[in-house]
């Protein structure tokens, strides 16, 4: 049934993405054993106007230029990875999982699309479109974060249950929730200047109402990896409170005064400046290369 849906919607598709396609429905279809609540799946083709968004679906931002792609991939070789969906109580479908990708569909002007129809609970949909998003990598960490409040505040998970449900500790889901502590303006600043999650849990380390917009913009600025900026944020904050160098922050040091007199002792004419901004101490060290060359941290 599913093999004869997926020649029906994409008959252009070439083996090798019929047998991804394939490899992909299987995972979706093991549902039913990971997820006692989910009662059957079967296979079926279905008007897109008969589909309702999900209000509460966790994936909320698109990328425009991403769409219109996906959107003719799919006008080219049709929608090879079915969308998931249930039944509602009014006789129509809501939407599990592949919001994107129907989204696709109504720009690419696909009217028939292959399905999954998952008989489960609400709460069991809620976890299976949260789930899927989070294996393919489709959500940001903010709407990671704003989907798991949703199940424990309306489908009575607490931590601990949502946490095993998602073969998660209970540390990281809470550590995930913490970033909804972020002012809305944060949250913006943190994804447009790509900070990774872990990179945006250290700027609540700095306390509410001080200059965390400013140090997000110097993290993305100084091109920090995810230690640098946990040793930034220390020594920001013991700057902004007072208080005596930290032993990180110590050693971050020790490191880059070695390096520099290993380089000088293998003959390497390299030149270390040291410039005190507001909050913070900038090292750069330039070494010859083609030029030269500027590595500041």
């Amino acid at each position: 049934m599913q093999t004869a849906i997926l020649s029906a919607v994409a008959p252009r598709a070439s083996l090798p993405q019929r047998a991804e396609a394939a490899s992909k429905a299987e995972t979706i279809t093991k549902v039913e054993a990971a997820t006692p609540e989910v009662r059957s799946v079967t296979a079926k083709l279905l008007a897109t106007p008969r589909i309702a968004y999900c209000r509460s679906h966790p994936r909320v931002m698109f990328d425009s230029e991403k769409l219109i792609s996906l959107a003719q991939s799919i006008r080219d070789n049709g929608l090879l990875q079915p969308l998931t969906v249930m039944r509602t109580a009014e006789g129509g479908y809501r939407l599990i999982s592949g919001a994107r990708r129907l989204r696709a569909c109504e720009l690419a002007g696909i009217k028939i699309v292959p399905c999954f129809v998952l008989e489960c609970a609400e709460t069991s949909a809620a976890v299976v479109s949260l789930l899927d998003n989070l294996q393919r990598v489709n959500l940001n960490y903010i709407e990671v974060a704003y989907s798991l409040r949703n199940l424990i505040r309306n489908y009575g998970y607490t931590v601990d249950t949502l946490a095993d449900k998602l073969s998660l500790t209970s540390a990281e889901l809470s550590a995930k929730l913490s970033l909804l502590s972020l002012t809305e303006e944060e949250k913006s600043a943190c994804l447009c200047l790509r900070l990774t999650e872990r990179q945006a849990r250290e700027v609540l380390r700095i306390p509410e109402g001080a200059t965390r917009r400013a140090v997000i913009e110097d993290i993305a600025a100084l091109g920090l990896s995810e230690a640098g900026t946990a040793a930034y944020v220390t020594e920001y904050t013991r700057r902004k409170l007072g208080g005596k160098p930290t032993p990180a922050y110590e050693h971050c040091l020790a490191v880059f005064n070695k390096a520099m007199d290993t380089m000088r002792r293998a003959g390497i004419d390299c030149v270390a400046g040291r410039t005190a901004r507001d909050g913070y101490v900038e090292y750069v060290l330039r070494v010859p290369a083609r030029g030269s060359v500027t590595v500041g941290s």
